[in-house]
């Protein structure tokens, strides 16, 4: 059973110095077509640079639209221990436990009450939305750096 964490956990843990190692490749929709594409890093404390956060890892999704409907948005989310407690994804309309309603693109806040159902509106938005795009928004939201940046990763341009 994953261990209990407290907001304070997870707020301090936002807050600390993170890196991943490397950034993963960019899944392509192929022929096969897939419906969902998904990258994921492990993360590691920037004072133990040996040793991944145990159960911290990030991770970006993307859809496949059906032929003929708008391309949706991708999404990403930073989970421990199996919880998501950070997440950035775009719908129209998004209510909150409270009652309140935030349109657009949000940012997932995890709290013991609401788990990760509270969201308040992401910004800066992101200016570009594909899969790598989100992804590094994502990472500079969390507080997350690339410890070896890569020149020719396709689809990544930096």
């Amino acid at each position: 059973m994953p261990q209990e964490f407290t907001k304070a956990d997870v707020d301090y843990l936002i807050a600390a110095s993170k890196f991943i190692r490397i950034v993963p490749p960019l899944p392509q929709f192929g022929s096969q077509r897939p419906t969902v594409i998904r990258i994921q890093s492990e993360i590691f404390k920037k004072s133990e640079p040996n040793n991944p956060i145990r159960g911290l890892i990030i991770i970006a999704k993307a859809r496949q639209a059906p032929t003929g409907l708008p391309k949706p948005n991708p999404s990403s989310a930073l989970e421990w221990n199996g919880k998501r407690i950070r997440g950035l994804n775009y719908e129209l309309r998004h209510d909150n436990p409270d009652g309140t309603i935030v349109k657009g693109w949000h940012e997932h806040l995890w709290s013991p009450e609401d788990q990760d159902s509270y969201v308040v509106s992401a910004r800066p938005k992101p200016q570009r939305c594909g899969l790598g795009d989100v992804f590094k928004w994502s990472l500079k939201k969390w507080n997350i750096k690339i410890l070896e940046k890569q020149e020719d990763v396709p689809g990544w341009e930096v």
